[in-house]
């Protein structure tokens, strides 16, 4: 029973979690916010400049914002995205938990994580540097 017990509590928090990001993107995609602002709305407010926020500098941006959020919802929402618990949060995880679609195209711009500019579908994708994104780069020396 204890088991389950703590599985329930465990798939509630969760469920929280889901919830409350879901009503975060709401409300930012009706105060006219979109995933693109994010990055420069974190660096107008991060006031110490070391490329995050603290609870203070989101709790001030969340009010600039006027997205609804106050006290504890605005701590709650903090929490959320700090998962580990450093104190503060940066613009591409606030983006990669509340616009995941948008997360690669913002931080990627077209590029892979090397770099290197990316053509193509994410299933076939070939980089500019002559690597194909999905393979190592011993790959093509063992073909040639």
């Amino acid at each position: 029973l204890g088991i389950i017990g703590s599985a329930f509590s465990e798939v509630w928090k969760e469920r929280d979690h889901i919830l409350l990001t879901q009503h975060t993107r709401k409300r930012l995609r009706h105060a006219g916010y979109e995933a693109k602002d994010i990055p420069l709305l974190f660096h107008i407010f991060d006031s110490d400049r070391n490329e995050s926020l603290n609870i203070e500098e989101f709790r001030q941006m969340v009010e600039f914002m006027k997205v609804g959020f106050r006290g504890h919802r605005v701590a709650q929402l903090f929490n959320l995205f700090d998962a580990d618990g450093s104190g503060t949060i940066d613009a591409r995880e606030f983006v990669k938990a509340l616009f995941p679609d948008e997360y690669e195209d913002i931080y990627f711009d077209g590029q892979g994580p090397d770099g290197c500019e990316v053509l193509g579908s994410s299933a076939s994708r070939e980089s500019l540097c002559g690597v194909d994104v999905g393979q190592p780069a011993d790959a093509d020396e063992a073909t040639a």
